[in-house]
């Protein structure tokens, strides 16, 4: 049990899910009456540097980020023995639950997905900020079919400082790029490979790196080439396959530039015609219970928040 029920002006309604180092609540903002994802760091590991660093990292640079595929963080401070964070709550999924249930996805809905991805880490490289961490669990989708980036918990802002200059190897291992493993210097190219992994995920069904365990991983990463999207998937036309490729090179500069790059090579790229990503979206929602506690349900704007819900808290946990 928390000593409080209340930080600054926020109102803990319920605790949704305990992670190793941090308790996740269900929060309402008594000014703004909407709900929010409050992420508190356990008191035990106040103590520890590194984990109360990289915990204040985090709030630090979601404070700097605004942009609407960015998860919006609406406060962070200390409260008694707990450091805090409060974040938009996204009334949705996140991508890899979202795609389990949608396996075969139009291609349509993945160009436009990406889309939204590649805008949200544009900005963010254009402030300085590398994710590190993309990947389908840090990707959310709410219920109008707006994709937003999470857990900028291990962004490593383009400044060396001391914590970074540790090399500690942080991320999801079939997800990392090469550099990323290797500990050599990163900058944009690095979440564009990253991308490149959850693109050909979605695309094919299967993970581009996936192994039993870490190392095999890695070993992946490195050493072997994955079986052209185009062999998987028969509406997946060779501009896809190239498209994926170059975004999965081994060599940072065979990558796209930059973000901006890889989004003028996305819009040309064949789809499905009348397509509507929201309307799309709002089908595979209406089938969802709602779970969010009727009375904050009755007091918010839209009042659907659902079990959809679960999976965006679990990518709060890291």
């Amino acid at each position: 049990m928390l000593p409080f029920d209340t930080i600054e002006n926020i109102r803990l309604i319920e605790q949704r899910y305990e992670g190793p180092n941090t308790l996740v609540f269900l929060g309402l903002a008594k000014k703004k009456n909407r709900p929010l994802f409050v992420k508190l760091l356990k008191p035990q590991f106040g103590q520890q540097a590194q984990l109360v660093q990289r915990f204040q990292k985090e709030a630090k640079t979601c404070a700097q980020l605004q942009h609407p595929n960015i998860v919006k963080l609406e406060q962070f401070g200390v409260a008694g023995d707990y450091h805090f964070l409060a974040l938009d709550w996204v009334n949705g999924q996140n991508l890899k639950e979202f795609q389990q249930s949608q396996p075969s996805l139009p291609l349509a809905a993945i160009r436009e997905i990406l889309r939204q991805l590649l805008a949200a880490l544009a900005y963010a490289h254009g402030k300085g900020i590398v994710h590190r961490d993309v990947k389908p669990a840090n990707i959310l989708i709410d219920r109008g079919g707006t994709v937003q980036l999470t857990d900028f918990g291990l962004a490593r802002i383009l400044v060396d400082t001391e914590f970074t200059r540790q090399n500690t190897l942080l991320g999801s291992p079939a997800y990392m790029s090469p550099e990323q493993i290797t500990g050599e210097s990163l900058d944009g190219r690095s979440d564009l490979f990253s991308v490149g992994c959850v693109a050909y995920e979605l695309l094919t069904g299967k993970q581009a790196f996936g192994g039993e365990n870490f190392s095999v991983c890695l070993h992946k990463i490195i050493n072997e080439t994955p079986v052209a999207p185009e062999q998987l998937r028969d509406v997946v036309t060779t501009g896809w396959t190239a498209f994926i490729e170059k975004l999965l090179d081994k060599r940072a500069e065979n990558r796209f530039a930059d973000g901006e790059s890889a989004l003028a090579a996305l819009e040309h790229l064949p789809v499905e015609s009348d397509f509507n990503f929201a309307d799309f979206v709002q089908t595979h929602f209406e089938n969802l219970p709602e779970t969010l506690p009727e009375s904050i349900a009755k007091t918010t704007s839209s009042g659907k928040f659902g079990k959809a819900a679960i999976g965006v808290i679990a990518a709060l946990l890291l």
